[in-house]
């Protein structure tokens, strides 16, 4: 991930966090602690712009809580990464379209 202030994810969740520290730690307590979230990145195209990428398509999965069970994953995601010598993430972004499915994940992941 890129080190600079701008760096950026937009979850489901409706955060926007920014700075390389923030999306870091998010990413480590989403798929480092409980629950146990598996992921599959796929329908993806990828669009090349000099020295950029940006991936985009849907995640698709499962969130596993101890309290709510096993709850399915389904995320459009765009993702844009910069080549400065290391391709690095700049921007993260995840949107979930099914209203029971955003519920059931934003619930899931404040009670983190």
């Amino acid at each position: 991930m890129a080190d600079d202030p701008l760096v950026q994810l937009n979850d489901p969740v409706g955060r926007v966090l920014r700075g390389r520290a923030a999306v870091r730690d998010l990413y480590e307590r989403v798929f480092a602690g409980s629950p146990d979230v598996q992921v599959t990145f796929g329908d993806a195209a990828t669009h090349w712009l000099g020295d950029s990428v940006v991936p985009t398509g849907r995640e698709t999965g499962t969130d596993q809580h101890p309290t709510s069970g096993e709850q399915p994953l389904r995320i459009r995601t765009t993702r844009i990464f910069a080549n400065d010598g290391t391709w690095r993430q700049v921007h993260h972004h995840g949107s979930i379209d099914a209203p029971r499915l955003l519920a059931a994940h934003q619930d899931a992941v404040r009670a983190r």
